[in-house]
């Protein structure tokens, strides 16, 4: 057995043994977490709130070759502290607001414990609209995180609603800087297809020039690297099977307050096209 084999048998020792620690403690662990949250607020006699919302629109090329507007209203509250909460709220194409995210946290020492619907800590790339053709998506559900400055723990769940004891998935982050430059390894173990996801993002700035690279390894190897320089990014990426599928370059900017894009990119395989063009407003 070479030494990657053996390193890929540790992880998936650990990970096993991970999950049954996990099951058994993580309903009255979630309890806790809960009773103390809403201790610390208690605390604090009149938290500070924090509004935020935005109105976007995207212009995109559909199937049928036409142009499409696709537009989104979002409404958020946030109260940080050594307790934190936050909503996020979400209506697309003026439909009813959904909530599109939500968190419940407490500060515990020098990093945080948070539960809710928070995304991953998972590497992705991409920009407003193209990119991220290629690369390994792992499952994103509701979860419980533990974050420090360096090191995060994301525990995520099959279905909270249905039973809090049921993890689907189990992530380890780590951030560092090597040579001036950011990396961040992750490791992500699917509990029910035992499937290990390994992926690493990274990113230099020399000037004004900023160069960035995320790698994932599930099914296969597959990266996107993206080199932007005022305003302006292009990105290339693929897999190992083939290395160069696409190739996209966008603009990004902020005129007093409103962020305008354009963008596209070109699949290099089926010659498409992919372009788009947006506003935004943030407040």
């Amino acid at each position: 057995m070479d030494e990657e084999e053996q390193q890929y048998l540790l992880s998936c020792v650990f990970f096993l043994t991970l999950r049954k620690r996990i099951m058994k403690n993580l309903l009255a662990m979630t309890t806790a977490l809960v009773a103390m949250s809403t201790a610390v607020f208690a605390q604090d006699s009149a938290p500070t709130v924090a509004i935020t919302g935005g109105v976007g629109i995207e212009v995109t090329e559909q199937k049928d070759g036409d142009f499409g507007a696709k537009t989104e209203l979002s409404l958020g509250a946030s109260i940080a502290g050594n307790a934190s909460a936050s909503i996020d709220l979400l209506s697309t194409d003026e439909g009813a607001l959904s909530i599109d995210g939500w968190s419940l946290g407490m500060a515990m020492g020098a990093g945080t414990v948070s539960i809710g619907d928070q995304g991953d800590i998972f590497p992705g790339a991409g920009l407003e609209v193209v990119g991220d053709d290629t690369l390994a998506d792992p499952a994103d559900n509701d979860s419980v995180r533990f974050a420090s400055s360096d090191l995060s723990l994301h525990l995520g769940f099959t279905d909270v609603t249905d039973d809090v004891t049921d993890l689907s998935n189990v992530q380890i982050g780590y951030a560092m800087e090597v040579a001036g430059a950011s990396v961040n390894p992750v490791i992500d173990y699917n509990l029910d297809s035992e499937d290990t996801t390994f992926g690493v993002a990274g990113g230099y700035t020399l000037g004004d020039v900023a160069l960035g690279g995320v790698m994932t390894y599930g099914d296969d190897i597959a990266y996107e690297a993206s080199i932007a320089m005022n305003g302006m990014t292009a990105f290339t990426n693929g897999d190992e099977n083939d290395a160069l599928q696409n190739i996209g370059i966008g603009w990004k900017k902020d005129v007093n307050g409103l962020t305008l894009f354009a963008e596209g990119a070109y699949n290099i395989d089926n010659e498409d096209i992919k372009p788009a063009v947006g506003a935004s407003f943030s407040f």
